[in-house]
């Protein structure tokens, strides 16, 4: 599930869940059979390119991948620069940017 949230939220969030009084640009959690993934375009200063960039590093962290595990680290960077490469064709293609 791909949430976008305000960053209010995204603070309440964060405190709630690991003591952190800051915003986030995402946060992904796996509850059993549902992966959640928050955004907060607010905290991307509304940036396209850099909210599709969360989404799609969000939504690795749902579907397994971890940068902070050295071994997976590279995996999961060749993903999203992979659907990143992806995204800026057909965004360029549709819209004449990136």
């Amino acid at each position: 599930m791909l949430i976008f949230v305000d960053l209010e939220y995204i603070k309440r969030v964060k405190r709630e869940i690991f003591g952190v009084e800051e915003g986030a640009d995402v946060l992904t959690f796996v509850y059993d059979k549902v992966r959640e993934v928050l955004v907060c375009p607010e905290f991307l200063k509304f940036d396209e390119v850099e909210v599709a960039r969360r989404i799609i590093h969000g939504v690795l962290h749902a579907l397994g991948y971890d940068h902070k595990v050295e071994s997976k680290a590279g995996k999961m960077e060749e993903m999203e620069n992979f659907a990143m490469e992806i995204f800026k064709r057909c965004y360029n293609t549709r819209y004449g940017k990136v």
